[in-house]
């Protein structure tokens, strides 16, 4: 049997929090002349689709959520550092070759300082 992430009832709330973020955000940015693109950073990434504990079934997590959107972000950034998790986000990536997603296996504050926003 495939392993799967678990959420609880706090973390379905925090993923429509960050769905309506992630539309306003993207909403503002793509009206500014000065802004040419836009990237999401997502430093605890998980599998990108979570089973809710209390209703029993799949919902989209974070990663699925921002990829989601309609209107893509330039480019994505998915830290995450479990070995199963990163295998289904490469699956994720898969299934959306138009999407430029790039997966970073490793601690999220390494990789967020030495190769995503470097001194």
């Amino acid at each position: 049997m495939e392993r799967e992430d678990t959420i609880g009832a706090w973390s379905l709330e925090k993923l429509g929090l960050v769905r309506k973020y992630l539309e306003a955000y993207v909403l503002v940015l793509r009206k500014q002349s000065w802004c040419r693109g836009y990237e999401y950073i997502d430093a605890f990434a998980g599998t990108g689709k979570p089973k809710s504990r209390d209703e029993q079934k799949y919902v989209d997590g974070s990663p699925r959520i921002a990829l989601g959107l309609s209107h893509p972000f330039s480019r994505y950034h998915f830290i995450e550092s479990s070995n199963w998790r990163i295998k289904k986000l490469e699956r994720l990536k898969q299934e959306l070759p138009n999407r430029h997603i790039l997966i970073h296996p490793g601690d999220c504050n390494a990789i967020l300082c030495n190769e995503i926003v470097p001194n």
